[in-house]
């Protein structure tokens, strides 16, 4: 949660525009209402009282009512402030001054329909009558104690619950306000995309029973503001538009929804207004006839994505309205340089539109695209579950061929992805031979050519600067994406993304889709290859580790080999062929050490998942450095490309540099972020303290500041995978691999055997051990 910052009233209404409004309303309403007569409990030490009266009225009836009923004074607190708003209200009708547009309902003892929560009171539209969660337009919540500097966490943890819940299900919320009364006290929390601003209105309450002509001017000014705030509409306070109920279409003003389609029309795409309606009263094509809203994690910080399903102009469309850091690149406007260069394997636009260039930092941008169908693994396992002729390894084959041929192509346009994920490829079946595979959700690319005039031209139309912009994704590229389908540079904190690390979130995504229909026998726990840790590293050095070796990389990653159809696996042999193999060589250690590795690739394997005319375009220029955008080798090469590796060193050279794995400790810093504070570094020893000479030189790094290499992690990490290896065979083979079982005669046995060198693959004698 944000820190929250204090700001006046006055400032408030200033930043929304709504400073004039509010004058002319106090100016009429403190001539015609009395608040401070409505105003009967007084509030002293966390007691709610209500001094006696001998001819009471009924308002008086009413506040006596609610404190009777309460079994605390919190309760009591509730019930005072909801007679206090009805009466307000009242009072607002028999003067002629703007009512409230809402009504209250007391949510202290049940929790709102659709929802487990239960704020103290919900605010709905007054013409609202389903009354659920999903159409509260804010909410109070009540506390006894006072907090005049800081709110405890507790209660802003409470609150915060309330504000995630509603940014989640009201796609068209701007900001979220909270009404908080604390004691006699009253104040406004508004939850922003960027910061949580709170507003203290002053005291909604007396403090005692007899109060002076200071005190009742003060309560007539607070009571007058939180007036003004119920009469505002959702439009002017918390939504993008009118939010009377629940919405069932949206209307596209300005016509904006369809105009400026190509870039290049218009030099700037003015912010067009978005209007809600409960009917259709509209002859246009411009509205979009809500659906099914898809269910996505959204973070108060950052990106936020809303995406509905639904009809518009007749067809089968979906929805997107996006909130942006106005420092990140709009998804608009890679949209429109891939429409411009025709990249195939996009989603075609039906609409587009600016509602906010600049709010608080973040702008909104909408579209509306056709449907593109279902994600990748669900549409895998329904085309698997149907196929009778044999052809679902051919529809796997033309998928990968259409994303790689989508990625590559934008790629030259200068845009990469960065989000390649399990739900960002949309597949839809067109016919008995024919699939189509979309790539979608471009929120998180970057555009790599930001200083042409193409980028320029683009920034203009939808109001950021494309320069600034450019130099802000390049600062993120080691934080973006899914860190599930991260590649192994990228899990290592590589600065430097391409079309490559897309390709290979795309190997990965389709593993992981894979897996769930060839799945491994008696295999609860998921694969390794896809753990799950807070740390990426970790991640990246079990896929080091999983990728290697030949016999059970499928294995690692939840797939069983034996079921794979032959079709099938030369494909994804070819695909990890082409991204962690140069001539032979594994180079995944590579892509750990090195974070801006060249990669040299494979032509011959490119050529089994790729089309003949994604590698011409591979084999071609790249337009943002003007080099060769990937060197290609073929098998039949005359000359072998040369490449940049760190040689290891010989264990006499280890310990000539002063390191041993066999005794010497060292400071490392403390990978636990409880313990760090208090033992920011920590002595560690050597991995597996293996004194075996040839196992040195296989786990040594390259020199003495890199100790480990990547191919183990520590201690524990080896014997899980150690011992998956051993289950596994058991599994699968009945019996333990060879290279794990106990020889009768051996020095220290090596945990797996060493590339390369085919004694050290044999097991070392160890002695016989006697009964």
């Amino acid at each position: 949660m944000h820190q929250i910052k204090m700001m006046g009233f006055g400032l408030f209404l200033h930043e929304l525009g709504l400073e004039q409004k509010f004058n002319r309303f106090a100016a009429d309403a403190e001539s015609k209402l009395d608040y401070a007569s409505l105003c009967r409990p007084y509030v002293i030490k966390e007691q709610v009282k209500l001094e006696e009266m001998e001819n009471p009225d009924d308002c008086y009836l009413k506040y006596a009512k609610a404190i009777y009923r309460a079994t605390n004074q919190e309760e009591r607190l509730v019930n005072c402030f909801i007679v206090l708003l009805e009466a307000i209200g009242k009072k607002a009708k028999e003067c002629g001054v703007p009512n409230s547009r809402y009504g209250y309902i007391d949510c202290q003892k049940n929790a709102v329909k659709g929802s487990t929560h239960r704020p103290d009171i919900a605010v709905y539209c007054v013409n609202d009558t389903a009354r659920h969660f999903d159409a509260i337009h804010m909410v109070v919540e009540a506390k006894t104690r006072s907090f005049p500097n800081n709110i405890s966490r507790d209660n802003i943890g409470r609150i915060a619950d309330y504000v995630y819940s509603l940014w989640k299900l009201q796609i068209t919320r701007k900001f979220v306000p909270v009404i908080f009364l604390h004691g006699a006290s009253l104040s406004l929390l508004v939850f922003f995309r960027t910061k949580t601003i709170r507003v203290d209105i002053g005291k909604a309450f007396f403090e005692n029973e007899m109060p002076n002509n200071f005190e009742i001017h003060r309560i007539n000014i607070v009571l007058a503001r939180l007036h003004f705030l119920l009469t505002l509409s959702p439009a002017e306070f918390g939504h993008i538009c009118d939010f009377t109920e629940k919405p069932d279409q949206l209307y596209f003003s300005s016509g904006s929804a369809t105009s400026s389609t190509e870039v290049g029309i218009s030099d700037h795409l003015q912010e067009s207004a978005l209007a809600m309606v409960k009917a259709d009263p509209f002859e246009g094509s411009d509205v979009f006839n809500l659906g099914q809203t898809f269910d996505r994690r959204i973070s108060l910080r950052g990106r936020i994505a809303y995406t509905v399903k639904g009809t518009f102009k007749g067809e089968e469309a979906v929805l997107k309205l996006s909130w942006t850091s106005i420092e990140r690149l709009p998804e608009n406007a890679a949209y429109d340089i891939l429409a411009k260069s025709r990249v195939e394997g996009v989603p075609s636009r039906l609409g587009k539109g600016l509602i906010f260039a600049n709010f608080m930092g973040y702008r909104l941008e909408y579209m509306v695209l056709e449907d593109c169908g279902e994600p990748l693994s669900q549409a895998l396992k329904r085309l698997h579950q149907i196929d009778r002729l044999g052809r679902f390894p051919g529809y796997v084959v033309s998928i990968i061929k259409q994303v790689t041929a989508c990625l590559v192509n934008a790629y030259v346009e200068g845009i990469v992805h960065r989000d390649i994920s399990d739900g960002n490829i949309a597949v839809r079946r067109l016919s008995t031979n024919a699939i189509d595979a979309r790539v979608i959700d471009w929120g998180y690319s970057k555009d790599t050519m930001f200083e042409s005039g193409r980028s320029a031209k683009v920034a203009r139309l939808w109001h950021y600067d494309s320069k600034q912009v450019g130099n802000n994704e390049e600062t993120h590229d080691r934080f973006t994406g899914t860190p599930r389908y991260m590649g192994i540079s990228t899990l290592f904190g590589s600065t430097f993304r391409n079309v490559v690390t897309d390709i290979e979130s795309l190997f990965y995504v389709v593993l992981d889709a894979l897996r769930t229909i060839y799945t491994l026998p008696n295999s609860e726990e998921g694969p390794v290859g896809f753990i799950h840790h807070e740390r990426l590293d970790v991640l990246g050095h079990v896929r080091v580790s999983c990728i290697r070796f030949d016999d059970n990389w499928l294995a690692d990653f939840g797939i069983l080999k034996a079921s794979v159809p032959g079709e099938l696996l030369r494909v994804l042999q070819a695909m990890r062929q082409f991204l962690f193999f140069n001539d032979g060589t594994y180079i995944g250690t590579d892509l750990a050490r090195n974070r801006q590795y060249s990669y040299t690739v494979d032509e011959a394997s490119a050529r089994v998942f790729m089309d003949e005319k994604t590698i011409d375009i591979l084999k071609g220029k790249d337009r943002r450095t003007g080099g060769p955008l990937t060197s290609t080798t073929t098998k039949d090469s005359a000359t072998k490309p040369t490449r940049t590796r760190r040689k290891r060193k010989t264990p006499d050279q280890q310990e000539a540099s002063g390191y041993s794995l066999e005794n010497k400790p060292f400071p490392v810093e403390n990978p636990r972020p409880l313990q760090g504070d208090k033992w920011p570094v920590i002595t560690s020893h050597a991995l597996l303290r293996c004194n075996s000479v040839a196992c040195i030189g296989c786990m040594a790094g390259g020199d003495s500041t890199d100790l480990l290499s990547v191919r183990h992690t520590n201690r524990d990490l080896a014997a899980v995978l150690n011992f998956q290896h051993i289950v596994r065979g058991l599994r699968l083979n009945n019996k333990v691999p060879e290279r794990f079982q106990r020889p009768k005669r051996a020095r220290n046995a090596v945990a797996a055997p060493i590339d390369g060198n085919a004694a050290l693959n044999e097991p070392p004698a160890q002695r016989q051990r006697t009964e």
